[in-house]
């Protein structure tokens, strides 16, 4: 309810989906609400684990049709439903976030890549705000919970360092988002 397809989004998707098989997810450029940047989070998981030459290819304006990532933010997905089929679609264990990068590495680790197709986009009308008080503190709680779902289900490394990790990740984000000692109005 707070993403928007451009007119052309759906289209150039099912586009770019035609020509690449080898993909089974297909993630937009997500945009802030007014279009005029893009989104925040997103920028933040391109600059940690970019799409490989998307940078280059920009500059150079030749842009491809597709880059393969590991995972992105998902304000909007063009899925197969052959891998719905395949993989049983969301994990309902998460709640609002986590949910399209839990599958977006279900997807990678099956026959399929996972693809951001730049030149397709969605408006995502949700806006950053500052956390504090009580609302800062269930925002770091979720993020806890998320992050110990990701670690419970990908036991490739050590189980308490990851939630060593995660726990002090979720303090950081309540120490970022508010001043201690406020409370919520």
């Amino acid at each position: 309810d707070d993403a928007f397809l451009s007119p052309s989004t759906l289209s150039d998707l099912l586009a770019v989906a035609a020509g690449h098989p080898e993909y089974g997810i297909f993630i937009p450029l997500q945009l802030t609400g007014d279009g005029r940047d893009v989104n925040p989070t997103l920028a933040a998981q391109l600059r940690r684990a970019p799409a490989r030459n998307l940078q280059t290819d920009l500059l150079l304006g030749r842009p491809r049709q597709v880059y393969p990532v590991q995972a992105l933010m998902g304000a909007a997905l063009l899925v197969k439903a052959e891998v719905v089929e395949v993989l049983g679609g969301f994990d309902p264990l998460f709640f609002v976030e986590g949910s399209e990068i839990d599958f977006c590495l279900r997807t990678v680790i099956s026959p399929w890549k996972v693809g951001f197709v730049p030149h397709a986009s969605v408006l995502h009308d949700c806006p950053e705000r500052e956390r504090r008080g009580l609302d800062a503190l269930r925002y770091a709680m979720h993020i806890f919970y998320t992050g110990s779902l990701f670690t419970l289900k990908r036991l490739n490394h050590s189980f308490f360092y990851m939630l060593l990790y995660q726990a002090a990740r979720s303090l950081l984000a309540v120490a970022k988002s508010q001043r201690f000692g406020q409370v919520a109005r």
